[in-house]
């Protein structure tokens, strides 16, 4: 072989290796030009998908807002969506996807306690933040780790809510609870329970369904034999709270039902008016009358047709606007963007005034008590606690 075939085979070689390592690079934010990218893991797909699609919705409205503005810096903000299916291994599938393949620094989600905490220990392994709208299981205030925050409030602050409403405004003194054996159920139902205790109540049964049942006759039958004056009913997602309501109506149920806010969609009750006529629900909730609240509810309703969740909705569309913020100020790996959070302060948004704890959680939240009435809610109160 002469020189000038032996220089060409070295060009060719170090051409070669040049573009084998290029398709090999991972595609994070870091490879795509003019992008910044974060991921999302919502409950897509199953029951859940009744608020994991509002709340990606919420999400999306924020993204393109943010791009028709400027961007992040300039970039356009692109979110990667994984389907968690409110189920801690399809959740464990889905960040691990986001985090080691397309390696974002930020996600929101779960829109579940179990998707949340199931992803917990990837995301402070890998020092990647994890913002959720909406899982509020008290066991992620002391499991969730420094790269885990949330918007939504603990249960610890709802099951109490609920208790107290229960016992002092409605003057109950006998319960049944029935809830499903899910992270976020089973958080709400114990506070619930040991907060009706310490007033002074009684809680007769306390039943625990598994994911997955629709046949609630025997349930049903073991609560109303204990003659309660109050059913508190926790399901994970809307249908399998209907099903139970259902039971109920059938053996002629007399007791007050109350629920969380899995029964408080408002296109749930307009669907199913007759079933959940009289019940009352707890809903974490936003102040509508805040200009930032009210214009993301109109353009929320404008572009989908339909009234979201106040609260939770809110939370998600802010967390976008979280993400480009921390961007913007130069945050843009795991460590940085935790460090900023942790340092944010009081923040005004979609949301209202919130900041986060120690734990990343917010250090207060508000609830309406609603009440099922024709087919739509009617707000009884509005109750304020931490702060």
């Amino acid at each position: 072989m002469n020189k000038r075939a032996f220089g060409w085979l070295v060009a060719i070689i170090v051409v070669v290796g040049i573009i084998y390592a290029v398709a090999k690079r991972p595609a994070g934010p870091a490879a795509l030009a003019g992008e910044v990218t974060i991921g999302a893991v919502l409950p897509l797909t199953g029951d859940a998908a009744a608020y994991g699609e509002p709340l990606q919705r919420s999400v999306q409205l924020a993204a393109d807002e943010i791009n028709k503005t400027g961007g992040v810096g300039g970039k356009t903000l692109k979110v990667l969506f994984q389907d968690g299916k409110c189920a801690g291994p399809e959740a464990t599938n889905a960040i691990q996807q986001l985090v080691n393949v397309d390696q974002v620094q930020f996600v929101i989600g779960g829109a579940c306690s179990g998707e949340t905490l199931a992803m917990a220990p990837i995301v402070n392994e890998k020092k990647v933040v994890l913002v959720s709208p909406s899982a509020t299981s008290p066991d992620i205030t002391t499991k969730g780790g420094d790269y885990v925050f949330r918007t939504s409030a603990s249960d610890a602050f709802q099951g109490r809510v609920a208790a107290e409403y229960a016992y002092r405004n409605l003057e109950k003194r006998k319960a049944a609870v029935i809830s499903e054996s899910t992270d976020y159920a089973q958080g709400l139902s114990r506070v619930f329970v040991r907060r009706f205790g310490e007033l002074g109540g009684a809680v007769a049964v306390d039943e625990v369904f598994n994911p997955g049942e629709t046949n609630f006759q025997a349930t049903a039958t073991k609560a109303l034999g204990a003659k309660p004056d109050v059913i508190y009913i926790v399901p994970q997602a809307p249908a399998a709270g209907l099903n139970i309501l259902k039971q109920l109506r059938n053996q002629g149920v007399t007791a007050q039902l109350l629920a969380s806010e899995t029964l408080a969609g408002r296109d749930t009750v307009k669907e199913n008016a007759e079933v959940m006529e009289g019940l009352i629900a707890t809903e974490s909730a936003a102040d509508e009358s805040v200009p930032a609240t009210k214009a993301f509810l109109d353009a929320y309703t404008v572009k989908y047709g339909e009234a979201p969740f106040p609260s939770y909705q809110t939370g998600a569309y802010d967390i976008t606007f979280l993400a480009r913020d921390a961007y913007v100020g130069g945050a843009t790996t795991g460590e940085a963007i935790r460090a900023w959070l942790a340092g944010l302060g009081d923040r005004q948004g979609a949301l209202g005034t919130y900041r986060f704890d120690g734990n990343g959680d917010p250090v207060f939240a508000t609830y309406a008590i609603l009440k099922a009435e024709g087919g739509a809610f009617t707000k009884l109160s509005t109750e304020k606690i931490g702060g």
